[in-house]
């Protein structure tokens, strides 16, 4: 392609194709770069969904204390009658006496379940290490006991 100047002499524009390899490394690049970020993202969302775990498993033994002491306040208050008063003490009383005789059985189980749950694993470099651990005999057995069993 050519084109003149003012004064009339030819200039000679260099042409703007890319040339396909390169175009075809770009392309690479570029998909390679989503990937990346697509796992990174993927990881992020794991993370906040092992977090969102980790807080129901504490929040739910509490609610379920909660509501058992309330419901067994009120049906013994129905049964004997009584005010509000006595709600609120048989209320406390139960809270007490199920934390009391739950705590020491629940409470291991809850912080080893939150400890495997919130243990961050590095991402696997080959999947050859996956297929290995999918093959094996105790590839039924959760990563949870495995935690466990490290920690003692």
């Amino acid at each position: 392609m050519s084109d003149s100047i003012g004064n009339g002499q030819p200039q000679h524009i260099p042409s703007t194709e890319i040339p396909m390899s390169k175009l075809l490394s770009y392309a690479k690049r570029v998909l390679v770069i989503f990937e990346k970020s697509l796992q990174e993202i993927g990881r992020r969302i794991g993370q906040l969904t092992n977090l969102a775990l980790a807080i129901a498993l504490f929040v739910c033994p509490i609610f379920a204390l909660v509501l058992a002491s309330f419901c067994a306040a009120f049906g013994v208050v129905n049964l004997l009658g009584g005010g509000e008063f006595l709600i609120f003490l048989l209320f406390w009383f139960f809270v007490g006496l199920i934390g009391w005789y739950v705590s020491p059985h629940v409470q291991p189980k809850v912080s080893e379940a939150l400890l495997a749950l919130l243990k961050d694993d590095p991402p696997r470099k080959n999947r050859s290490d996956t297929r290995d651990r999918a093959n094996s005999k105790f590839s039924g057995r959760s990563e949870v006991f495995d935690v466990v069993a490290d920690r003692q």
